[in-house]
């Protein structure tokens, strides 16, 4: 990678490795990273998030890239955003009913779950 990066979220899209958001130790990131393990390339042509966040939950749902929740140095977060690569833009979608950073996410039967985390004061069991 490029960007020093911890809290950051990754998962796999097209054999491809993203790396997203995350802190480099002084600023609150919005910028993805993506590894190309045929090429042992990272690149940075990625389109940003348009929340800068850390702590991020990160998946793959239909062919697309799923940013949920995190923390952008101030508070919590409900936002959830998808990635498109073949557009290479990123869309907001239908936010968290509670706000999460550290936040676990998978998929299950065509569904995306939030599981865990924090609400920034206690750890979530939901």
């Amino acid at each position: 990678m490029s960007k020093r990066r911890c809290g950051v979220g990754v998962a796999v899209l097209n054999d491809l490795l993203y790396a997203v958001g995350g802190h480099d130790g002084q600023s609150y990131l919005n910028s993805i990273e993506r590894y190309d393990p045929a090429t042992n390339q990272w690149s940075s042509d990625v389109a940003p998030t348009s929340t800068c966040r850390t702590s991020v939950g990160v998946a793959v749902l239909d062919n697309h890239l799923y940013a949920v929740g995190g923390q952008d140095g101030v508070s919590c977060l409900n936002v959830v955003e998808k990635y498109d690569p073949h557009t290479n833009r990123w869309s907001k979608v239908a936010p968290m009913t509670t706000r999460r950073l550290g936040v676990a996410v998978a998929v299950l039967g065509g569904c995306l779950y939030a599981v865990g985390g924090s609400d920034g004061a206690l750890p979530l069991n939901t």
